[in-house]
């Protein structure tokens, strides 16, 4: 089921299905598009540039030879600077009318039912305790320590390819206003 990111779950394993002709026409006129939707690349590049300026913010590192897709915009607070937690930065940021999101998924993938429970393909408990792998497969809050820390510290903006200067500049007017003022609360 879809909704908002708190709300996703999983509910069983699937199969994995083809494209069909259709969708690959779909496709086809999508790809024409691409060029617009890279764009976003350049809203993205922009906040992570401005946003790495102001004190408390930490833009996403972009490794100089890879390049952010910025399906959203993400980025965290440094809570020794800003004294405040991530929901509360959100919460304020939002009511200065930045849409923000705290977390991306509220938990791991490995921690829905689907995964933790070993929901499987009728009783034949593939692919987690299967006889061709040779051993049992599990997966438990606290595998991935770091993984679970950054999600729990994890802020998102929506972002797209028609946002202009002038949306940057609000998001970064009003992320810079919130900063200051947890800075100066502090």
């Amino acid at each position: 089921p879809r909704g908002r990111a708190d709300d996703r779950r999983y509910l069983f394993l699937a199969m994995k299905y083809r494209m069909t002709e259709l969708q690959g026409a779909v496709a086809l006129a999508q790809v024409r598009k691409a060029r617009d939707m890279v764009s976003r690349r350049r809203v993205g590049d922009m906040l992570t540039k401005l946003l790495g300026e102001i004190e408390g913010i930490n833009p996403p590192h972009v490794p100089p030879w890879s390049a952010h897709s910025y399906w959203l915009y993400p980025f965290t607070i440094n809570r020794e600077v800003l004294k405040v937690s991530p929901e509360g930065f959100v919460r304020v940021l939002s009511a200065e009318g930045v849409p923000a999101s705290f977390g991306y998924i509220r938990k791991q993938l490995y921690l829905f039912r689907v995964l933790k429970d070993q929901v499987t393909y009728g009783s034949s408990r593939c692919p987690f305790d299967c006889p061709r792998y040779g051993r049992r497969i599990e997966y438990r809050e606290g595998d991935c320590p770091n993984a679970e820390k950054f999600l729990g510290e994890l802020i998102t903006i929506p972002i797209n390819e028609f946002y202009t200067n002038e949306d940057v500049n609000n998001i970064l007017r009003m992320v810079s206003k919130v900063a200051r003022y947890y800075r100066e609360k502090a």
